[in-house]
């Protein structure tokens, strides 16, 4: 009996074995399988997450985009006002200062003959002044010559007198 005992522990015991083995065969087997799962699960999930983290970031992406453009759009916009408004001011000033030289051109015309007649007026009155000055001038001018002219005569006459006066003087002494 002993034998037999032993034969049973000793199958037994390899029946625990082969329970072991095949248990851990089917546990890892399980555990494989759980693993795979796992993965695909949080592979899955992970997907998912990306997927609304992407959206969210498309979304703001989309909104920023949005703001940039609106923005470069009014900007745009509103250099377009400007130069529209200088573009109509400068329209604006051709016009008021063409009308501005008809105008002054017309004032010109009207005042033209008035003021020429004035320049005129008081050219003839100075020209007047010139003449009766230049007389006067040219009177005392001619009277000073006249008096120098008189006066180298009266020289000039006292000159040939002596001089006749010293010749008759010479010519009566010589005789005597």
């Amino acid at each position: 009996m002993y034998h037999v005992r032993k034969e049973f522990m000793a199958r037994r015991q390899a029946a625990v074995v082969l329970q072991r083995v095949v248990r851990g065969v089917h546990a890892r087997k399980q555990f494989v399988e759980a693993k795979a799962a796992a993965i695909t699960l949080q592979a899955a999930v992970r997907r998912c997450q990306a997927r609304r983290r992407y959206l969210a970031v498309r979304g703001a992406a989309v909104k920023t985009q949005a703001a940039v453009w609106c923005v470069v759009a009014r900007k745009r916009y509103l250099k377009q006002r400007a130069s529209i408004a200088l573009l109509k001011a400068a329209l604006r000033m051709y016009h008021v200062r063409k009308e501005f030289v008809v105008q002054r051109q017309a004032a010109i015309n009207i005042q033209a003959p008035m003021r020429m007649y004035h320049v005129r007026k008081e050219f003839i009155a100075q020209r007047q002044a010139a003449i009766v000055l230049q007389r006067v001038v040219r009177g005392v001018h001619a009277r000073k010559q006249l008096v120098e002219a008189k006066a180298a005569a009266i020289t000039l006459q006292a000159a040939v007198q002596r001089y006749q006066a010293r010749r008759r003087y010479l010519a009566v002494r010589g005789a005597a």
